[in-house]
Order: C-alpha cells, then structure tokens, then sequence
C-alpha cells in the first residue's frame, strides 16, 4: 500500500503501528511515510515513544525509530512542498544567454544519505544473513523513485532492502549541468 501510495488502508495500516511483531510496526511506519497524509505524523510519533515497551532487540528498535523519523521528515518534505506549488508562481525568462556555461558540468548519482536495513525476525531466527542486489532509478530530485531485487535473499530480506533504499537521499546524476533521472546498481548487507 505505501509503494502504491493508497490513502484507503490508512486506517489500518495506523492501526499497525500498535503490533505486537516489530517487523510489522516497521513496514507499517514505512508505508505511512510513502502514502504522504500529514495526518500520520502524530500516530508515528506516538508508535516512537510506544517501542520501548516492546521485547525485542535493541538493534530492531533503533532502527524502527530510524525508520519512523525518515517516514515524519517525508511527510513535512511533502506538506512543505504541497504549501510551495500552490504559493509559485512561474519566472519570467529575459535577456538572451549567449553561452551555455553548464555545458560540460556532469557527474554521476552519489549517495548524500543512507539508511540502515533492518534485518527481520525470520531472518535473524534462521541465520540468514547476506547481501541483497537492487536496480535503483534515482530521479531528478535525488529521490529513489523504483527499486528492483535483482538478487534475492529471501526470508523478508528482500522487502527490507527495497523500503531502506528508498529512504535514500541522493545527490542526482548531473549531466550538462541538469539533474537526471538514472539507473544504478546498489547492494543492501545484512
């Protein structure tokens, strides 16, 4: 439901931040911060303060918290830039540019944040540990827009490496000084 951005399951997908299971509070957090209600940030804050009561793993609890700070700076990121389009106002272009002084500016996607992969309960109780390959498009705006497993792990694995790299934040491909959208290979260890 986060990746599709479906505001019907909000309801329940809040509902999941009180979860017994932490592997369940986590996408649950996650998907809030995809879906993009502001609405979600008080639940959120309130599933950071509930965590600590859980008997779980202090690595798993650091990164739920992790996961729940990321999900509210997307849902402020989006509100700020909901409030910005319907205060812009398009620029009048004047004069004539005589060089294209970009020109030759280019330089290829870099990572600016990371994010931690938590491993999930199946995971940890089977021993599986490892890598998880992924095909990334980074978009314009320094954004994972998609993220492809194109090496598995299994064991949940694979759906916790797609949700961290796309809490990414990248500094995007520059070509003839413009941003763009690329593809890239990337790795997710657990």
């Amino acid at each position: 439901m986060g990746l599709m951005q479906d505001e019907e399951g909000l309801d329940e997908i809040t509902e999941m931040l009180d979860d017994p299971a932490i592997d369940v509070r986590y996408d649950a957090a996650w998907a809030l911060g995809q879906i993009g209600e502001p609405e979600s940030e008080e639940h959120l804050r309130g599933a950071l303060v509930t965590v600590d009561l859980l008997k779980t793993d202090d690595a798993s609890r650091e990164a739920f918290k992790q996961c729940v700070q990321n999900s509210i700076d997307d849902l402020r990121t989006e509100a700020h830039r909901d409030a910005a389009d319907g205060a812009a106002r398009p620029r009048r272009v004047t004069g004539v540019v005589s060089e294209n002084r970009y020109e030759n500016q280019s330089r290829p996607v870099a990572v600016r944040q990371s994010v931690k992969a938590a491993p999930t309960a199946r995971a940890i109780n089977a021993n599986s540990f490892g890598t998880v390959r992924l095909r990334v498009l980074v978009a314009a705006n320094g954004r994972a827009a998609r993220a492809y497993v194109v090496g598995r792990r299994g064991y949940g694995l694979d759906q916790r490496a797609v949700e961290a790299i796309l809490q990414y934040k990248f500094d995007p491909a520059i070509k003839a000084g413009l941003p763009q959208t690329t593809w890239i290979e990337m790795e997710v260890k657990f």
